[in-house]
């Protein structure tokens, strides 16, 4: 009986059963890290994920700690700074090029990791989390004013609970004021237009066509400055834009010769 090799999609299929793994070494050598929304879990991204790995692109998901599961358990600096093990591992198993992208939350996340890191490229699904419109709702507000006042302070590290909403549902969280404000912060890691700004290596921003939470061009991808980067409109809100976005986001990479 002669050796059956596995097809296409089987290959598919293992690769995104360990993308979560930071040691993924599937696909070629241009390699994706993808951050899933806040409130969520890898396995959302199991399509795109799925789909990227078939076009030959290596896959990483990690479980960050914004999940469901950790529910901000860290400070966002840490959190980035753990995303740092995942690259070098991909760097050192072979890809030439890593490029970070995000859905919802997760896309505000890989925006302000690309602009401090040296990546090939990043890409934005269904951009969410604006710290400077969040703090105009008077609970978030009222949270915010709580932790930063406790910065300084021993009740810095203190479990309290805090403000956040899901969409539009409000969603009480229960953390510290110093890992609240590093999420909430207008000044802080999370400020889209300012991470815009800063950002030197190209950027894919794609937008649900029926999204009523996208906040257009003229916020943060005007700010962009590398002109490879492109906006994108797919079909779509801000959940099923997800399954509609892999065709955009390797038609961009396919301009970058990736």
């Amino acid at each position: 009986m002669g050796i059956m090799r596995p097809t296409r999609a089987a290959i598919a299929a293992l690769a995104f059963m360990f993308a979560a793994v930071p040691t993924l070494a599937f696909g070629g050598t241009t390699a994706l890290v993808i951050l899933h929304d806040r409130y969520s879990q890898p396995d959302t991204l199991g399509t795109l994920a799925g789909s990227l790995s078939s076009a030959g692109y290596r896959v990483s998901v990690p479980e960050m700690c914004w999940s469901d599961r950790r529910r901000m358990d860290d400070d966002l600096a840490t959190c980035l700074v753990a995303l740092d093990k995942v690259v070098e591992t991909l760097r050192r198993n072979g890809a030439s090029a890593v490029f970070i992208g995000g859905h919802g939350f997760g896309a505000n996340a890989a925006l302000a990791y690309a602009a401090r890191r040296t990546v090939e490229g990043a890409f934005a699904i269904s951009m969410s989390h604006y710290p400077d419109m969040l703090a105009q709702r008077p609970d978030i507000a009222a949270s915010l004013e709580e932790a930063l006042g406790a910065l300084r302070t021993p009740r810095a590290e203190q479990a309290s609970t805090f403000a956040d909403v899901d969409g539009r549902r409000p969603v009480p969280i229960r953390t510290t004021p110093r890992i609240y404000a590093s999420y909430f912060d207008p000044a802080g890691l999370t400020n889209v237009q300012e991470n815009a700004a800063r950002l030197e290596a190209p950027m894919l921003w794609v937008a649900g066509a029926s999204d009523t939470t996208q906040r257009g061009r003229a916020y943060g991808f005007q700010q962009l400055r590398n002109p490879r980067s492109a906006y994108v409109v797919v079909n779509g809100d801000g959940r099923t834009a997800l399954g509609s976005s892999s065709g955009a986001v390797m038609d961009w990479l396919r301009t970058l010769g990736r």
